[in-house]
């Protein structure tokens, strides 16, 4: 998924993607979830969520924010549904996901990290910050660029 935003008060987790095959495995894996309402999928792009601002309380991204066609546009539209306060996570493999740009894939990636970073900041995000950590169970590092909304 593109983002996974919460809400605290109502519950409810919200996924965005604009990728069809995305939508019907989330489907398929969270069939429970959301037969209950507790999970709502949202076939959108990260530029036009169509939900009311300093709405969400929290939102995650991993492996994706590359793959959006304007990162300042998502950036400013996750920054209008983050309550003032609330955390924005990404979390990538850089070393992983440049392996694959310099093969040939991800054509299309923009994988600038220190750009995402600076746009964050741009928009109106503060303390933001990139973190290296390592998974215990498989020795994989990983980052995780935090930022808050103002």
């Amino acid at each position: 998924m593109i983002a996974i935003l919460l809400t605290v008060d109502s519950g409810r987790v919200y996924g965005v993607d604009i990728s069809e095959l995305a939508h019907y495995e989330c489907e398929e894996n969270l069939f429970t979830e959301i037969s209950l309402g507790k999970v709502h999928l949202m076939p959108s792009s990260v530029e036009h969520i169509p939900l009311n601002s300093n709405s969400i309380d929290k939102a995650f991204s991993c492996n994706s924010f590359y793959f959006w066609p304007s990162i300042p546009k998502g950036c400013t539209e996750l920054h209008r549904l983050l309550k003032p306060g609330a955390p924005l996570l990404t979390v990538q493999n850089i070393d992983s996901v440049l392996k694959r740009k310099k093969a040939g894939g991800f054509e299309q990636a923009n994988v600038d990290f220190v750009a995402f970073i600076l746009t964050l900041e741009k928009v109106g995000f503060v303390d933001v910050k990139m973190e290296y950590h390592t998974d215990e169970a498989t020795g994989k590092n990983y980052e995780v660029i935090r930022a808050t909304a103002s």
